[in-house]
């Protein structure tokens, strides 16, 4: 604040300079790095069996394209979809491609491909006149000095220091500012949103690097490669902003009256009010009597697509199944939303200020297993994770927090013995949440 336009336009300046960087040379930064700037991959549990699973999906979609879309949506709403075809399942999910026209998949990326450079240099050669002071736009100054900060300080919880890197945060800027020129005005959040996809295809790559289909079929296509990764990021981006336009809109594109709500708010509002009173009435009551308003919280965990909960493998897992019917999407992050209220119900429950509710939904404790969450979200059983978390409160009540702690662990960590193959994962996760006896939690 009260910092001199000259400053913003010399910091402009300064990000053109480091636009001399050649296209070569951030793909080429990006692809040599992929390997070890990704996160717990060799550590990952299970490794052999998920690239076998991946082999096995990667196939299906190379053998049947017209045939792989209810295969891939089946895996992504079990929360089992392999992390190599991860970015081919995106593109189908999000309609980058139509799923059932493979024949036309490589020219649709490559028009995508083709268009979104003509739109960057646009968009760079706009706001260069702009810098250099040939026209006069403050509004495209702004947004682009807020974009130009958000990239420089992006973090994803998860994929460490990846962003630090000056070519990925170069890219990350060119994307926004370019959505911001042509599709829609810039919100913050929309750099988490977009790193996060630009992660999670680097990751999808090096996954599928071991599979290698052959050049000419629809599968090869699909996979994410390192020297597109800034165009194919922003063409999965500019669908997913499009599917979630409301948890960005300032208002509906309505003239704004003190009687309609702006779509975000509205969003939000449903988190706390309709979603939250369907699974948890009590809650939901304490929560209005209080006068807690749901904004606060609830907007950086939808405008995030709660990256700002998970970290970025788990919510990758959780945009899996998010993804597979995107014209539900803002419903499904609602009802995602308030099952991460409901989570920590018994602490809310004993507050008795509004401030004190807001200050513990702002910093929460650990969200559930992905896997947990969306099989509650698909089966619609919100209540049964009501009812074991009241279990749980009674046990506390009994043996003491600690106690309970030391036996069954923490709630978030209660399943992780489990095995995510088991098909009854959501039950015996309920289960032992609550030291329940049998999977009918709830019933």
């Amino acid at each position: 604040l009260g910092k001199a336009p000259v400053n913003r336009a010399y910091r402009c300046k300064h990000w053109f300079k480091r636009r001399k960087t050649s296209r070569s040379t951030r793909t080429t930064a990006a692809s040599h790095t992929a390997t070890a700037e990704t996160p717990g991959r060799a550590a990952r549990p299970g490794e052999p069996m998920e690239d076998q699973a991946a082999a096995a999906v990667l196939a299906h979609i190379e053998d049947q394209p017209h045939a792989c879309l209810e295969r891939l949506e089946a895996l992504a709403t079990r929360g089992k979809l392999p992390i190599a075809a991860r970015g081919a399942a995106w593109r189908l999910f999000l309609r980058a491609v139509d799923p059932q026209k493979p024949k036309s998949w490589r020219r649709a990326l490559a028009d995508d491909r083709s268009a979104y450079a003509k739109k960057r240099d646009d968009a760079l050669r706009r706001l260069k006149r702009v810098v250099d002071g040939a026209e006069t736009d403050e509004a495209l100054e702004d947004a682009a000095d807020q974009i130009r900060k958000d990239c420089e300080r992006c973090y994803i919880d998860g994929a460490g220091d990846h962003f630090a890197e000056s070519t990925r945060q170069k890219a990350l800027f060119d994307a926004l500012l370019t959505w911001h020129c042509t599709s829609g005005d810039y919100r913050q959040g929309m750099h988490e949103v977009l790193a996060t996809i630009w992660w999670a295809l680097e990751r999808s790559q090096n996954a599928a690097s071991l599979y290698c289909p052959a050049p000419s079929s629809p599968l090869h296509a699909l996979l994410p490669s390192a020297d597109d990764l800034e165009a194919d990021a922003f063409s999965l981006f500019a669908k997913l902003a499009q599917a979630t336009r409301p948890v960005f809109d300032g208002f509906d594109g309505m003239t704004p009256s003190p009687h309609r709500r702006p779509p975000a708010v509205a969003l939000c509002d449903d988190v706390q009010g309709r979603a939250l009173a369907a699974v948890d009435e009590e809650l939901h009551a304490h929560l209005e009597r209080l006068e807690v308003l749901p904004q606060i919280y609830a907007l950086s965990w939808l405008r995030t697509l709660f990256g700002r909960r998970y970290v970025a493998g788990d919510v990758c897992v959780l945009w899996d199944a998010l993804f597979v019917d995107t014209a539900c999407l803002s419903s499904k992050m609602v009802d995602a939303a308030s099952l991460l209220v409901v989570w920590d119900r018994s602490a809310l429950l004993r507050l008795n200020a509004a401030d004190d509710c807001v200050a513990r939904l702002l910093r929460p404790p650990a969200a559930p297993a992905p896997r947990l969450l969306v099989g509650l979200l698909n089966e619609k059983t919100g209540r049964r994770l009501v009812d074991a978390l009241r279990r749980r409160a009674a046990l506390e009540d009994v043996l003491g927090p600690s106690v309970v702690g030391a036996v069954l662990g923490p709630p978030d960590r209660t399943a992780s013995g489990l095995s995510e193959e088991e098909d009854d994962y959501v039950d015996a996760a309920l289960a032992t949440l609550c030291m329940s006896g049998g999977s009918n939690v709830g019933g």
